[in-house]
């Protein structure tokens, strides 16, 4: 008899990097930093919130078209931040757009490549 073995959905992304800017209607800075290769159940990247302060792990998800779905898993400052929120990242040009979302609360922005 033959394994079946199957391997973990692997993506290799065009969002990968480290990314900077602002979000929200209060514009607060967001840093990001996403792993090349992402793996579906796995950490795919960080997120660094300073002005609150807090940070987290993103759990890649899914990709679906152009936009990288992840799960944001809190790390540091969890009394600080909303946890466990969704965040969606889509290429857009040279930079990166960045969706936080959890139950009604919707954050948006525009990121650059950070230098």
């Amino acid at each position: 008899m033959f394994a079946l073995l199957v391997a973990p959905a692997v993506a290799s992304t065009p969002v990968s990097g480290q990314w900077v800017g602002e979000a929200g209607a209060s514009a607060y800075p967001v840093e990001l930093k996403v792993k090349r290769n992402l793996v579906r159940g796995e950490p795919g990247g960080t997120t660094v919130y300073p002005s609150y302060p807090c940070e987290g792990k993103l759990i890649f998800k899914r990709r679906k078209g152009e936009r990288f779905h992840f799960r944001e898993k809190l790390t540091e400052g969890i009394e600080n931040c909303e946890n466990k929120g969704l965040v969606r990242l889509k290429r857009s040009g040279e930079d990166l757009k960045y969706s936080w979302k959890k139950g009604d609360a919707v954050d948006e922005g525009l990121l650059s490549r950070a230098e």
